[in-house]
């Protein structure tokens, strides 16, 4: 029961998420002839559908487009969010990870292997993932163990019978341990590890890339720290634990408890050590093999510039909020890069790129002329915003951290304009308007859309493709109400029990601040239907399936503008026919695509500016195929949470 809620919450979830992607950024002028085809592989923190606020402006925030276009290099985007070096976060018995992509055969109109091929720099960031789908809380106390180096040097022999969590996140393994935290009844339960093994993975993923494509330069990404005060990885009892443990002098305090700031982050330090580790491992088994860019070293640098009464400041424990400079480079999530971040991240290999003759000589002008242009259409109409002088800034810098220096001090504190129309399509279109709808044999995490067709209504989620580039898609269910009744009723669960767990959450906590309102900034439940609308303005994103004017619908609405929670009588006031879908509406064009065999394809980008720029590929890409009855349909791939679309054309 609990997996199926959550499968259905994921399909609605793939559907916009794969939506929020393909609206970018509104400027092309820089396009230059390219110079080199730079490839980036990875999680999410490459794919950067979380992190770049608003998210429409993820390819004037996200490192990989800011590499991409201001050294004028095509740029290809095949990361993956969730990704581990191995292993699928959607359960243990599905195959999944960056190397079973990367070993995937075949080939779509993506073109991730071709792109491969032909690219002169692979970019990657991985290893993340390794660490933080587990219990993060239990690994630090791992590490803060004053026996844990002897312990760790032990669990290296391969008979090794008491291996530490860290030897098996290098070398793969299961285990179980008892979480930090207690239930109701004061109760600690079962939390198990099964790690894939991360240094073998590298070894594996680095001969892969090279089989593929024996010349490029292969870049991989450390891991940053993101632990400052404030942040979401420092609850409660995770610091009572800590505060149990005495210092053995690895952070900072020597003969003291653990109870600072300081030394919680350096037991994270610690932790990250063991994990970046594996690639100078790697490296040093292997010289000359790859290129390690140092994200971890660069967040902290830029964290220590926050230096107050001769000390650096990194937050405190006990404070809610995320009041020092390194915060600043995490998104409100705590987990990915916040704009200022990604610009880090950029800075950070263009450097190296530099250092190593990669770089175009006219990378910072184009950097600035991004910068200017997001100024001119997102600040210079907010009130009190001197533009004059943030562009005066921005063009006087001498280098990347200059710009990052005064357009984010410049932009911090103001609420960007942003959305409008989404910029036309150039390219080709169908001749007459065409409807595809959802075949059968798709497939979500696993489960086949035949088994989850019931949930939706069939006629009522599809793609439709106009003749003058426009495209509409939705995903739509059935009344809601008598579902859930019916699922409940099966798994002899009450629909009132279920639904008075969410009446106490605070969806400012939960929902609103952590993503909603960073994606879209302005967001505010204070008003729920224009805040609805930012999604709309600017990505062609919304809810459909029930009506507005509806009373019970009005009075829901109220409740939440009012308390910014569930109201407890909702099941009373949600009608018996009440429905609920997410539609897009945007642009698209067709190309023919060609991979490395000279086998060409016939693809339909969705998308604006992206779409339409040629150093680059849109995140939406249909490959246009025939069923087995020679019918044509129309395959999508949705990596993240093992999204397989077919779609036929409608009679």
């Amino acid at each position: 029961m609990k997996k199926f809620l959550l499968v259905l919450a994921l399909v609605l979830i793939v559907a916009a998420t794969s939506i929020l992607a393909v609206s970018c950024n509104k400027n092309n002028s820089e396009i230059q002839e390219p110079q080199k085809t730079i490839v980036y592989l990875g999680d999410s923190i490459a794919e950067a559908l979380i992190g770049p606020s608003p998210l429409s402006e993820r390819d004037n925030y996200g490192y990989y487009a800011l590499l991409g276009r201001t050294n004028g290099f095509k740029y290809y985007n095949h990361s993956v969010s969730g990704h581990k070096t191995s292993g699928s976060m959607m359960g243990e018995d599905i195959e999944g990870g960056m190397l079973a992509l990367l070993q995937r055969e075949g080939e779509s109109a993506t073109l991730m292997k071709t792109h491969i091929k032909e690219a002169d720099i692979i970019h990657i960031s991985i290893l993340g993932n390794n660490l933080l789908q587990y219990d993060l809380g239990l690994l630090m106390l791992e590490v803060a163990d004053p026996d844990f180096e002897e312990k760790y040097e032990a669990g290296k022999a391969a008979n090794a019978e008491n291996k530490t969590l860290i030897n098996l996140l290098h070398d793969g393994g299961r285990a179980t341990r008892y979480s930090v935290s207690k239930d109701q009844y004061g109760n600690r339960w079962e939390v198990n590890f099964n790690f894939p093994n991360s240094y073998q993975d590298i070894c594996d993923i680095v001969s892969t890339l090279r089989e593929m494509n024996p010349n490029a330069k292969i870049f991989f990404q450390k891991v940053y720290n993101p632990v400052f005060g404030g942040s979401k990885f420092l609850y409660s009892s995770l610091i009572q634990e800590l505060a149990q443990i005495t210092d053995d002098g690895r952070f900072g305090a020597e003969g003291t408890k653990i109870t600072t700031i300081e030394q919680v982050r350096l037991v994270a330090q610690e932790l990250l050590n063991k994990l970046n580790g594996m690639l100078d491992e790697y490296l040093e088994n292997n010289p000359g093999s790859i290129y390690i860019i140092d994200a971890n070293k660069a967040f902290d640098d830029y964290a220590r510039t926050d230096v107050r009464n001769g000390k650096v400041y990194y937050g405190t424990l006990e404070s809610n909020s995320a009041d020092c400079k390194g915060a600043d480079l995490m998104f409100s999530d705590w987990t990915h890069p916040s704009n200022l971040g990604h610009a880090v991240l950029a800075a950070t290999t263009q450097a190296k790129f530099e250092e190593l003759g990669l770089a175009s000589p006219n990378a910072l002008s184009v950097y600035k002329s991004i910068k200017v242009e997001q100024i001119n259409r997102m600040y210079k109409d907010c009130e009190e915003f001197h533009t004059d002088v943030a562009i005066g800034l921005i063009n006087g810098a001498d280098s990347f951290e200059g710009v990052n220096f005064a357009y984010f001090n410049m932009v911090k504190g103001f609420t960007p304009k942003y959305g409008g129309e989404p910029q036309a399509d150039t390219g080709t279109h169908f001749e007459t308007t065409k409807r595809y709808s959802i075949k059968s044999k798709s497939s979500v995490a696993g489960y086949s859309y035949g088994f989850l067709s019931w949930v939706f209504e069939k006629d009522e989620s599809y793609f439709e493709f106009t003749s003058d580039g426009k495209v509409h898609a939705q995903i739509k269910t059935k009344a809601i109400m008598p579902m859930l009744e019916s699922i409940l009723t099966t798994f002899n669960v009450d629909l009132d029990s279920v639904a008075s767990t969410i009446y106490d959450i605070d969806l400012d906590d939960a929902v609103v601040e952590p993503y909603v309102v960073e994606m879209f900034p302005g967001f505010t439940l204070d008003h729920v239907v224009d805040s609805f609308n930012l999604m709309k303005d600017s990505l062609g994103l919304y809810l459909i399936g029930f009506d507005l004017e509806d009373e019970g619908i009005r009075s829901i609405i109220a409740d939440i503008e009012r308390t910014h929670k569930i109201p407890e009588d909702i099941l009373d006031k949600i009608p018996e026919d009440f429905t609920f879908g997410i539609a897009f509406d945007g642009v698209y064009h067709i190309k023919t695509v060609k991979d490395a065999e000279g086998n060409e394809r016939q693809a339909i980008y969705v998308g604006g500016a992206v779409a339409n720029n040629p150093n680059t590929q849109p995140f939406m890409i249909f490959t246009i195929d025939e069923d087995e009855y020679g019918r044509e349909s129309l395959k999508l791939s949705v990596e993240f949470i093992m999204v397989s679309l077919l779609l036929t054309l409608a009679a």
